[in-house]
């Protein structure tokens, strides 16, 4: 089954520990547009992920990876994203499934994350963890220059132009974009091999060539399998990067022939 849940599964971590949760509690994922309202006791918070603009109302001000504690009746606004594609706000407690006695939203016991909750919502906290919270804020990481790539199990479809191609141009986020993948607009990576491809095994990273030739990066949601040939699996550290690429954004790729550590992230 895919993955699920946080399509930047470090971003949702880090946002859990800074509040003293387990790194898979359910909070919030958007891609901005969230306004939040605390109702009841007062709230201990962080926010990751994406940079965003962020306002508090009736509270103290708010900064990316630092948490803090929102009183009753402090309204969060997170607008604009900055820089990033997806925002991720913890809740000390973690959020419980339900909303008003009923599903809302989405959210599973695996996604730890939930998202699309219907205006007006009131979203229940889970109890306290009795942990410590973060005493420091968090820095974001740094970027990559490149995304590292591996060969994936069908590079051999392609010819050594699209593999070049695949290393060295740019390619631009493409407004299609969603929880399944990461599409690309750029140079045609051409196969040599025009044949179809049954349906097999496909693994968050995979990278996708359909017929008209510009890649996709498969992300949380993607499908088990699939029946475009994959060209290249992105390493598992660089896929975060991945998931915060928003439309318009530019990424480039570099090969490594081998994982390090000799793990291997293609299909079996």
């Amino acid at each position: 089954a895919p993955r699920g849940g946080a399509v930047d599964s470090w971003s949702l971590a880090l946002a859990n520990r800074l509040v003293g949760n387990a790194e898979d509690a359910v909070a919030f994922e958007s891609s901005g547009g969230l306004d939040i309202e605390v109702v009841g006791s007062a709230a201990m918070v962080a926010v990751t992920g994406a940079q965003a603009d962020m306002v508090v109302r009736d509270g103290p001000p708010l900064g990316w990876g630092n948490p803090q504690a929102l009183p009753q009746g402090a309204r969060l606004r997170i607008g604009r994203l900055r820089t990033g594609a997806r925002v991720y706000l913890a809740v000390r407690g973690g959020l419980a499934p339900g909303i008003d006695g009923q599903s809302d939203g989405r959210s599973d016991g695996q996604s730890g994350v939930r998202s699309g909750v219907r205006s007006g919502a009131e979203l229940v906290v889970g109890d306290d963890p009795g942990t410590e919270v973060a005493g420091i804020a968090a820095s974001p990481l740094p970027e990559p220059d490149r995304v590292t790539i591996w060969p994936g199990p069908r590079r051999n479809w392609f010819g050594r132009d699209a593999w070049r191609l695949l290393c060295s141009a740019e390619f631009v986020v493409s407004p299609a974009s969603d929880r399944v993948g990461v599409r690309l607009s750029g140079p045609l990576l051409q196969r040599v091999v025009h044949h179809e491809l049954p349906s097999e095994g496909v693994v968050e990273g995979a990278v996708q060539v359909p017929s008209d030739g510009h890649p996709i990066v498969m992300l949380a949601d993607h499908p088990t399998t699939g029946g475009y040939p994959v060209i290249a699996v992105v390493d598992p550290r660089h896929v975060r990067h991945i998931a915060q690429l928003a439309p318009g954004d530019v990424v480039r790729f570099s090969a490594t022939r081998q994982p390090t550590g000799g793990d291997s992230a293609l299909p079996r």
